[in-house]
């Protein structure tokens, strides 16, 4: 998803795209479905260069856990939680199901209004 956002008095806007991370199964070597709400050609970059990366850790599950190289740091991602690319910058948002439903009710009342 791409939100475009003009912030003080710029001309040129923010443009802040995110996908976010599904509950799927990985047993080691595939996923059983597709693990992003997309796949934006940002996020492959990412992979190809070694800075996206599926981790296991031990967890009782077998949702695909990932790792997003941010700088020098590592930032866990797990099923729920946004990547975000900001202008170019990369890091993790954890969304908690209170922000969740904030999200969803703020999207409706939008959709509600183009309408």
């Amino acid at each position: 998803m791409t939100i475009t956002a003009y912030q003080d008095n710029r001309t040129k806007p923010d443009v802040f795209e995110y996908v976010t991370v599904k509950a799927t199964d990985f047993n080691g070597t595939s996923f059983d479905g597709s693990p992003f709400s997309s796949t934006p050609k940002w996020l492959q970059t990412l992979e190809d260069e070694g800075r996206l990366r599926v981790v296991q850790d031990g967890q009782c599950t077998d949702y695909a856990n990932w790792e997003i190289k941010n700088g020098d740091v590592w930032e866990h991602a797990t099923p729920g939680d946004r990547i975000l690319n900001e202008n170019g910058n990369i890091s993790v948002v954890k969304i908690t199901k209170h922000q969740e439903r904030i999200i969803r009710e703020e999207f409706m009342e939008e959709l509600a209004k183009e309408v």
